[in-house]
């Protein structure tokens, strides 16, 4: 678990400007690697080994995983107005960790295409990528956010995020995913 912890804190501190500056194929197979290891109980391979198939699988994992556990935080800070911030904190460092991987798993189509079947991926995510980024960085920050305010203790303002949140995931959802 601690080595774990470690890779989520390396990766988290440099994640976003990775993000700008990732152009080596290396270095998305290594945070791929990463991203198996974190993201379920699968093993580590890396990009090149996977179908599209199973790259879209990968980020619909993410995703579920990210549902999950923000629809519990929300339910709790803002909802129940949780008096247990030590859950609500775990919760919100879960999310920066599995949000960071979102950028990894978006750096390429599934296919030259740009769509597998299974993916709910619209076309938008790569002809229109500077503005998905954009999007996806915002959210990358709201994260990070509700993570700092719940640390400090500040239940209201986190409250306040993840309802902003909320609301820019489902214009995000609009405008990037397919039904």
């Amino acid at each position: 678990m601690a080595s774990i912890n470690a890779i989520s804190k390396v990766l988290r501190s440099s994640m976003q400007p990775l993000c700008q500056t990732l152009k080596s194929s290396l270095v998305a197979l290594l945070l791929m690697a990463a991203v198996f290891l974190l993201a379920g109980p699968v093993q580590a391979q890396t990009l090149a080994e996977l179908s599209p198939s199973e790259i879209v699988a990968k980020r619909q994992q993410v995703f579920e995983a990210i549902e999950k556990t923000f629809k519990q935080l929300r339910f709790n800070v803002v909802n129940q107005r949780t008096t247990d911030l030590q859950q609500a904190q775990s919760d919100a460092q879960r999310l920066v960790q599995l949000s960071n991987f979102l950028p990894v798993l978006f750096t390429q189509p599934a296919t030259a295409a740009g769509r597998v079947q299974e993916s709910h991926a619209a076309p938008e995510v790569w002809t229109e990528s500077t503005h998905f980024k954009r999007e996806l960085n915002e959210f990358l920050d709201r994260m990070g956010r509700i993570d700092e305010e719940l640390r400090f203790g500040s239940l209201n303002q986190a409250a306040d995020m993840i309802d902003v949140t909320a609301k820019s995931c489902r214009q995000c959802h609009r405008l990037f995913k397919t039904r």
